[in-house]
């Protein structure tokens, strides 16, 4: 199993975070830096992949895109079998396991 760590800490544009998955996940040099590409590339992996994501972005406005990236990575995890995703949870997750413990 092919197993990538990816830093997105510091990360201030979609441009920072688009580029971080590109390098880290080799694609390929058309990657058009949105969405819909990113989806296209992660179900497009045929190796077992597992990839750790650490260091979310910071301010509201890339919060705000983190978790649309964030369902982007879930439904191709869900589409992809050699795909396999591991980040801390989101804020408002924290928030509904302190409520209910």
């Amino acid at each position: 199993m092919k197993k990538i760590v990816l830093d997105l800490s510091g990360a201030m544009t979609r441009e920072d975070i688009h580029s971080r998955f590109a390098q880290r996940l080799s694609f390929p040099e058309w990657y058009g830096n949105n969405l819909d590409a990113l989806y296209d590339c992660l179900t497009d992996i045929r190796e077992d992949t597992c990839i750790g994501i650490y260091g979310m972005p910071s301010g509201e406005e890339m919060t705000a895109y983190w978790r649309r990236v964030f369902r982007t990575c879930e439904e191709a995890e869900e589409e992809n079998p050699h795909l396999c995703f591991f980040y801390p949870p989101m804020a408002e997750d924290d928030d509904r396991k302190g409520s209910t413990e």
